[in-house]
């Protein structure tokens, strides 16, 4: 401690009437096991905080501390306490292999992804070539929403248009899929893309999807948003038998279930922008306890709708450049993207016996959920921390191994970080700062951390699907495709 500050009452003492001071807050209103979201801290104010803290106590207050500390009494208790050694936190245990820790291979992919990026190649091609893919909203995809009220007209104007979009969400071959002209009409989008890319990544993977009828097949789709849904069902006069299953969000993986007469379990996955990922852990848990035998895991994203951008704008969420700046100083917000991943999981040693290509290897995965952070949408990074020990606990060896890592970290204008907690309290026994560097999470161990929604957006449900078809490209070729908006590293993560 410096200064006048001595202990945790004393820091107690200077963060209540830095609140009452600084935010507008009356003595009387500042209840120490409140949130400070709740008493009116901004992620900007945060940032602000954190440097007049740093300068008080002669340490380096990061803003994520906020978020670990989200009350007064549990900031002033950390910051009192002394900095935890380098090897403080016991390094990730080796877990003992059973038969639920088998690895899961990957035999197999496909994607749909703008900028004509239709299967796994052409998007190895796109990354190396540096293009991109983001843009104005289409003219017509928001349509219906104009011609409306004044006060609509006006908010519709002030929303972001930023994003990455596919051409001709509109079509598809319903009689390949033997499903009637009317059906099709009231389905879905993401259902009938999701439908078309699983049928790509089965034959990817050397399978022919009509042997699989009847099979102890499991379809694992991640899909959170039903703007079709809503927008089919808006005129009542227009609902008919097809608009409910058309619009339901768990018809998502049923469909492709029904349509290949696949018997294993089919779920479709809602976990907001995690949803693809928590699809593939369920899958491979699927595969080791032997629900099925084989996995399609999967995650679909379409932009139907100005709602949700107009959510994301009121929360300083959006790039108002329309540039995914990950890892950069500059960073200024994200942009939305659509597309479509699907993965097809085996066993590996099933996939060995069976002489499939092997693609990639899951080695261990793990989830859990932030619990109470600093607001219902604010990250928890001691959660997070905690998901990244549970996946390595399952194969320490393999994780130490890995080289690359994948995120799909954005940071928002007021300095939120989000999805990539930094890697002081890591997998690795000892600290390694200015993890938005992105080149090391173990400083004795070289890595490569990167995400690809720089060039064409952040496809949320479908994020983690989107990022295998490069991941696993990469580890093939042993290169990594550059970042090519990556300028100034964000050292105050």
């Amino acid at each position: 401690m410096t200064g006048s500050i001595s202990g945790e009452a004393d820091l107690r003492h200077w963060l209540i009437d830095y609140l009452v001071t600084n935010i507008g807050c009356t003595p009387d209103e500042v209840d120490p096991d409140l949130s400070l979201a709740d008493l009116g801290v901004s992620s900007r104010d945060a940032v602000v905080l954190s440097g007049e803290l740093s300068e008080l106590l002669g340490r380096t207050v990061s803003p994520i501390d906020f978020w670990e500390h989200p009350t007064i009494n549990a900031l002033a208790a950390y910051l009192a306490a002394p900095e935890p050694s380098p090897d403080s936190d016991a390094a990730v245990k080796r877990g003992a292999r059973n038969s639920l820790d088998e690895p899961i291979a990957v035999v197999g992919m496909g994607c749909r992804f703008p900028g004509g990026i239709s299967c796994p190649e052409a998007l190895w091609d796109f990354l190396c070539e540096r293009r991109s893919s983001i843009s104005q909203v289409p003219p017509q995809r928001w349509q219906p929403f104009e011609g409306g009220p004044p006060e609509v007209a006006a908010a519709l104007a002030r929303t972001t248009r930023w994003g990455s979009f596919l051409p001709d969400i509109d079509a598809f071959d319903a009689e390949f899929f033997e499903i009637s002209p009317s059906e099709a009409d009231k389905m879905d989008p993401q259902q009938r893309l999701l439908l078309e890319v699983a049928w790509e990544a089965l034959e990817h993977a050397g399978i022919p999807p009509g042997t699989l009828r009847r099979s102890a097949t499991g379809v694992f789709a991640g899909a959170c948003l039903s703007e079709y849904g809503a927008m089919a069902s808006a005129d009542l006069s227009q609902v008919d038998g097809w608009s409910n299953s058309g619009g339901a969000m768990s018809i998502i993986a049923n469909r492709l279930s029904y349509f290949l007469d696949l018997r294993g379990p089919s779920v479709a996955v809602d976990t907001a922008c995690s949803s693809s990922l928590v699809a593939i852990h369920l899958a491979c848990q699927s595969l080791r306890t032997q629900d099925c035998h084989l996995a399609i895991a999967a995650g679909v994203n379409l932009l139907l709708s100005p709602a949700v951008f107009r959510g994301f704008d009121q929360v300083g969420a959006l790039s108002p450049t329309g540039q995914c700046r990950a890892f950069d100083a500059t960073a200024d917000g994200f942009v939305r993207g659509e597309g479509a991943g699907v993965v097809v999981l085996k066993r590996l040693t099933d996939a060995q016996r069976d002489g499939d290509r092997v693609l990639a290897v899951i080695c261990g995965s793990a989830v859990n959920q932030d619990g109470r952070s600093n607001g219902l949408m604010a990250p928890n990074p001691a959660a997070q921390m905690a998901v990244l020990r549970a996946a390595y606990t399952n194969d320490w060896d393999a994780a130490q191994r890995g080289r690359l890592r994948r995120s799909a970290r954005n940071r928002d204008a007021v300095g939120r970080p989000d999805r990539s907690p930094r890697s002081r309290n890591g997998a690795g026994s000892r600290p390694a700062r200015g993890f938005s560097v992105a080149h090391r999470l173990c400083q004795d161990q070289p890595r490569s951390h990167r995400g690809c929604g720089w060039n064409r957006g952040l496809h949320q449900d479908g994020a983690g699907c989107a990022a295998w078809p490069d991941s696993a490209k990469s580890a093939l070729r042993n290169r990594e495709p550059a970042h090519s908006l990556y300028r100034l590293a964000d050292e105050s993560r």
